[in-house]
């Protein structure tokens, strides 16, 4: 506390003093006014009692030598002087203040007067002139013919149906689990750390379609397909016998495996999902890819005429 404040809360003691005592709750009150401990206002008061019986001036002076904390001046920092540090530099707060040549507490307590804030910052995509034409494009398409009063309106998309391929590691790097104090730490091994067995798998949503009544047809959820190849085991082990049919996850997703997906999994799942009452010029959006198929191919051909 500084002099002014100790000064500022004994005047007040003294002022509302009757005697030696004080109005019930007035040293709590006086507390939060001042935005200290109530301890500090009874020390006060009796520091006050102690001074008046012994007929001397209550002294608000810190009874400590040499210079205080609150003789202490903090030290300015400028904006030209905190910027003078590359961006490069400014990733932590140790390096940061490793190149300013100041303390790292110093840092931390700008932060805390606001005078310096964190940020993330992640890449973004260049965009160049022939994307900005194209995505404008592609924007102008979704508006609906312009009605004569009223405004614009856009395409509601209820009719896309999103797919996208995901990988997934089937022995991550880390986990984590919850165990028993007496439970033994699980052992995890596998064969490579630079190759991992993964799973990659398809999949398909769309938006929650709705009726005349705004009633719930469909949720938009399709289904999540994995990219996986059945085979009958050539050798007996000791987990399977010979001829056992196994499942293994593809590790090289190509064209033909796509075309098997879309032909026996996406579409099929489409045609059994999608509401009978809505139209049918379903349109698959695949991550914003070209499309993966050829148009004159003969087993999407075949599906569409269905």
């Amino acid at each position: 506390m500084t002099v002014e404040q100790k000064r500022a809360i004994v005047e007040e003691i003294m002022l509302h003093m009757e005697g030696d005592s004080l109005p019930r709750g007035f040293l709590a009150n006086l507390a939060r006014k001042h935005s200290v401990h109530k301890s500090t206002t009874i020390r006060w008061f009796q520091v006050i009692k102690h001074s008046l019986a012994q007929g001397i001036v209550v002294d608000v002076n810190t009874k400590k030598l040499g210079r205080t904390v609150q003789d202490a001046k903090a030290k300015e920092y400028t904006d030209e002087f905190l910027t003078f540090v590359p961006l490069y530099k400014r990733t932590t707060e140790r390096g940061y203040a490793a190149a300013l040549k100041i303390p790292k507490t110093a840092l931390h307590r700008l932060r805390q007067q606001g005078k310096l804030r964190t940020h993330t910052s992640t890449n973004h995509p260049v965009l160049t002139e022939k994307h900005k034409v194209s995505r404008l494009k592609w924007v102008l398409s979704l508006i609906n013919p312009v009605p004569a009063v009223g405004d614009l309106t856009f395409t509601d998309m209820q009719q896309w149906i999103h797919l996208d391929e995901k990988w997934f590691y089937i022995n991550p790097e880390t986990r984590t689990f919850y165990l028993l104090p007496t439970e033994d730490d699980p052992y995890k091994a596998q064969q490579s750390r630079r190759f991992k067995i993964k799973a990659m798998f398809m999949g398909m949503i769309g938006k929650p379609l709705f009726d005349d009544e705004n009633n719930m047809i469909h949720d938009g959820k399709y289904g999540l397909f994995p990219f996986v190849k059945y085979e009958r085991a050539k050798k007996k082990s000791k987990n399977r016998d010979a001829g056992t049919l196994e499942t293994k996850a593809i590790q090289s997703v190509t064209k033909e495996y796509i075309r098997k997906m879309l032909l026996t999994h996406v579409i099929p799942t489409i045609y059994e999902k999608w509401p009978q009452q809505l139209p049918k010029d379903i349109i698959i959006q695949w991550d914003n890819a070209r499309p993966h198929q050829e148009i004159d191919d003969e087993g999407l051909m075949e599906v569409d005429a269905d």
